[in-house]
Order: structure tokens, then sequence, then C-alpha cells
């Protein structure tokens, strides 16, 4: 992926999605042998890990994610690299029919976002690539969490938090794929330096990443939400100028603006 697309300072690129990948392995492996007795935080973990592991309800949500991530490479280790794409995106719809009309929406506002800011057409295409699969991670989520009908807990979030770094961990598997995932793992950064996985700040937030989570927050406050109430495009819109310079990145967000008023954006 072309630097305009995925530089960043800080964890390098597709060799960092793969650490962070190793990294949510062990820790899940740790989460299937452990009994309910709380264990401290090893020294070595993924940024956004929660602090400790406790016991009972939070057990089994880390231990269901264990198990969903399992489930996910013994499918991609028997479609192999060829089919590997398909695959991820047939496995998510059945799991999660919302998740995966999610990531369609945002694969669609992220591309015209993209030539709003006169992004090269293969740039364009990048883009796109990782907007599709930028909620890819969630495929391990257990459905509590994805589809509940109420606020999540903190425990809820914490595992919910995971599915930047599964995400990339199972993109940079495939070849055809691999560039996508530090964009992918870059979409909850927050342009204040707020957000996770690594905390990352400004410019040294994937360009693709920045773009993907002005498109990825849009169509969550538009779209169909099991609590709460949508708001229309405009008011949308406001919340996104509001987070400008924290949340967002201010020139991706007046793209944003600009690209809603020209719907030619939008086509192919």
């Amino acid at each position: 992926m072309s630097r305009a697309i995925s530089n960043y300072a800080g964890p390098e690129t597709t060799a960092a999605a793969e650490m962070a990948g190793v990294r949510t392995r062990n820790e899940l492996r740790a989460f299937e042998v452990t009994s309910a007795v709380p264990q401290a935080r090893p020294e070595t973990v993924e940024p956004g890990w929660p602090a400790e592991a406790a016991g009972g309800a939070r057990h089994g949500l880390f231990a269901g994610v264990a198990t969903g991530l399992d489930r996910t490479r013994t499918m991609l280790a028997r479609l192999g690299p060829q089919l590997a794409q398909s695959g991820l995106l047939t496995a998510l719809e059945t799991q999660s029919p919302a998740t995966y009309d999610h990531t369609r929406r945002v694969a669609e506002s992220a591309t015209g976002l993209a030539r709003a800011m006169r992004l090269s057409a293969s740039e364009v295409r990048e883009v796109r690539c990782a907007a599709l699969f930028h909620d890819i991670g969630k495929i391990a989520i257990p459905s509590q969490v994805l589809d509940g009908s109420g606020p999540l807990s903190e425990d809820e979030k914490s595992v919910l938090r995971l599915h930047v770094t599964i995400g990339a961990e199972l993109l940079s598997g495939i070849p055809a794929l691999a560039a996508a995932a530090p964009v992918v793992m870059a979409t909850h950064e927050r342009y204040d330096g707020k957000g996770y996985p690594w905390g990352l700040a400004g410019a040294d937030i994937p360009l693709g990443a920045r773009i993907i989570a002005v498109a990825d927050a849009y169509d969550a406050m538009t779209g169909r939400r099991p609590y709460g109430t949508p708001l229309s495009s405009t008011e949308a819109s406001r919340e996104l100028v509001r987070c400008a310079g924290s949340a967002f990145d201010p020139e991706v967000v007046q793209a944003w603006l600009e690209m809603v008023s020209i719907p030619a954006y939008w086509s192919e």
C-alpha cells in the first residue's frame, strides 16, 4: 500500500500487525487455560488489552473470542489464500448481518471520500479494500457483544476493542489483503492520540485509517442501532465537525462535507 495511505510512525506496517496478532493469540490462549482466579496482566501485551483478567462472565467473554479466532483460522487454512477474501466476508455476513451491511456502506462512503480528497485510482482502491475489511476482526467477537440490545459493559467494550488487532492478524496472513492490515489496525485511533490500540495521533495515523474513521462514525450515527435514535445526515455531519481535531482529521472532515454535496463522488 502506498505511503500516502498507510504511512505512520511507531510500529511498522504489516510487521506491526503480525506482532499484534502474536500477542493477541498468546493472551487468548492464557484465557483458555485459566481458572476463574484473576490473573495479572503480562508485561508484553497488545495495547488496549484490559489491565487484568477476571473470572466468571469476563472469562467466558474472552474464551469466546479465543474460540471464534481459532474457528476463523481453521476456516482460512481450509480455504487457502485464493478463497480467503470471500470466505471472510461470507463468515462475517453469517455471524452478524448487521455488521456485514455496515462494512459495505462504510466501504462505499470511504471510497467516495477518498475520491473527494483527490487520491489516485490505486489509492482509492486501497482505501476501499481496507474499509471493506475494517471490521473483519469482529468475526471472532461473540454475537452477544456484537448484537446486544443495550449499551455495552466495560468488559464487553474491552472485548470489542480486540477486533482491530484480530482483524490485522487475519489480514496479514493473506497475501492479497496484507497491505490493508496496518490501516485496519489503526481505524480506531483518534486524531488527538486518545484512541487505540497504539495511541497514534495526527499524521502518524495512516491516511486510509483517518478516512475510514470518518466514514465509519457517520454510518454508526445514521444507521440502525440497537439503542438510541439514528441521527439525520445533517446532524451526523455536524457531529463530525464538532469532533474534528479531536476524534477526526479536520482535513478529512472538510472533504466529507464537500463530498456529501457532490453526489458524483459516490459513483463508480
